[in-house]
Parts: structure tokens; sequence; C-alpha cells
């Protein structure tokens, strides 16, 4: 069963809510830009894959699309059920400096284990091996605004049914205030969203890797836990990414749990972040690690 046709359709999505019939924004800056792939086969069947810079905001929209391009002309007539032979056309064309072609290949990974999956007529998780579990909790990340709106939407979220939420305190600063103001603005948006939800909702504070060292980090979570410990709260990639030494001795030294996201790319990766223990947990995320395959 080989692939005859690849075909991709970009979309904008914007997250709203209808309160009394009238569609509102949820939060600022929520226009996502994603691409649907649609991969078809000479016997018919499709598979659909999908790539969003939701997950990928550092990289560029046309870098993804040349990706896309890239792998649609490698796996062109290639048997759609190896999964050897297609993993191998998308190493060949690889380049591991760019960053746009892991979101780019999971899109295809998706594509194809969702074919694969129609093509034996079961779900796709079979074919990744079974289902671990069938139930899940939702988590949602915040959005930005004023302290008292990042509290009514945390409230607004769980009472949907969310039970785990993400803060974003790096990526609202400019890289080059990293100072008492920054401290400041940080402890009081976690503050206020830990004080909106209760102790059973796990919230993560997630820094995007905007401090510079250890005793940055360790001085801001010492401020925000001076008052009340939050045994609910963790923090992800508070350092750079390649920084696994400062995240180990962040780990070791904080009462809170420490979470690795941007630098889980590979299995490679994860092995390394293992050895040096840098983490307590890590955010595994589909686009950032090339689909569904790498990230199992």
């Amino acid at each position: 069963m080989k692939i005859v046709k690849i075909e991709r359709f970009p979309l904008k999505v914007e997250a709203s809510k209808t309160e009394n019939g009238t569609p509102i924004r949820l939060f600022k800056s929520v226009d996502i830009d994603t691409l649907i792939i649609k991969i078809t086969t000479d016997a018919k069947v499709v598979g659909f894959g999908e790539v969003s810079r939701a997950s990928a905001p550092d990289q560029s929209y046309r870098g993804l699309l040349e990706w896309i391009e890239i792998y649609a002309k490698a796996l062109d007539g290639v048997d759609a059920l190896n999964l050897a032979a297609l993993n191998g056309k998308m190493d060949d064309v690889r380049k591991f400096s760019s960053a746009e072609c892991r979101p780019a290949r999971a899109a295809f990974d998706m594509a194809i284990y969702d074919l694969i999956g129609k093509s034996r007529g079961v779900p796709a998780h079979e074919v990744l091996g079974g289902a671990y579990r069938t139930e899940m909790e939702m988590c949602a990340t915040l959005g930005e605004g004023t302290y008292e709106q990042l509290a009514a939407d945390a409230r607004s979220l769980v009472e949907q049914g969310v039970r785990g939420l993400k803060v974003n305190i790096g990526d609202s600063f400019s890289s080059d205030k990293r100072n008492s103001d920054s401290y400041y603005r940080a402890k009081k948006k976690l503050q206020a969203v830990l004080a909106a939800v209760g102790p059973q909702i796990m919230v993560t504070a997630d820094a995007n890797q905007f401090w510079k060292n250890v005793g940055q980090v360790r001085s801001l979570v010492a401020s925000l836990l001076e008052e009340n410990y939050y045994h609910n709260l963790s923090l992800e990639q508070p350092l750079h990414h390649l920084d696994l030494g400062g995240h180990a001795e962040l780990r070791r030294s904080l009462s809170i749990p420490v979470v690795l996201g941007d630098g889980v790319i590979s299995p490679q990766s994860m092995v390394q972040i293992s050895r040096m223990a840098a983490a307590d947990g890590v955010a595994l995320n589909i686009n950032t690690a090339g689909g569904l395959g790498s990230a199992r």
C-alpha cells in the first residue's frame, strides 16, 4: 500500500467560548497557526496528522511549511505500512540543527499511525502497543491578563473539569529584565491562581527557560513559599534546556518538583536527563519529540 498523495491544509484557530449566545475570546493572543496533513494511499486509505505552532511558538511557520514539503517528497511512493522504511526516509533528510523538522515530522508520524490503524481496522493506540488507560485528566495553559483575570480563568477551567493548570512565568518578561519586578509578577501570578483553585488542582509554573542561574530560581521559589507551602505546585524549565547540571542542583535543593519539557526532544535527551537526575518529571510534547513513535 503505497503513498500516492500528501496534502496540507493550513488553519487559523481561535479559542473562544459563548455566553448568552455571544462568542467571546477566552484569552489574549490565541490565534494559532495549525496545519492538517492528509496522506492518501493507492488503496484509498487515508491518514491525518496535525502540527500546531501553539506547541512550537519559537519556530517559524515558514520553516514548518518547508519541512512539510521536504518530508512529503521523501515519502512519496513509500510503503505506508512499513514503519522502518518511512522513518528511514525521514531520517535521511532530517537536520538536527533545524527546530522546525521535529513538529513537521510529528504531523507525518501521526498521519502514518492513523493510516495503519485504519488499514487494520483498529484504533491507532493498538498500533502503538495498546491502551495504558482509557481515561485521563485534562490540563490547560492559562493566557495572559491581570491577576484577577488569571484567577477567574483558572476557576472557569476547573469548573469545566480541568484538573491541572500551567501558568507562564517567563515568556511575558523581556530577557534583559530578570529583576525584582520579574520576581514580584511571577509570584503574584502564581499566588492568584493557587488561591483561586485550591490544593486539589495541580499547578505548574512554566518559566520557559527564562532564569539565568540557580540562584535566581532559588530566590523566586523562596519568596513564593515564605508565606505558604503549596504541595500542588511544580516548576517547569526554569533554566536553559541544556543546563542539566543546574536543573539537577535545583532538584536537590528545592522543596517543589522540577519538570523539564523544552529539552525533551528525543529518547537520547531523555537518557541524559535521567543520568543527570535533572528532573522529577517531564512534560512530553508530541510535536517537540518528533511524533508518537519517538515520544513512546
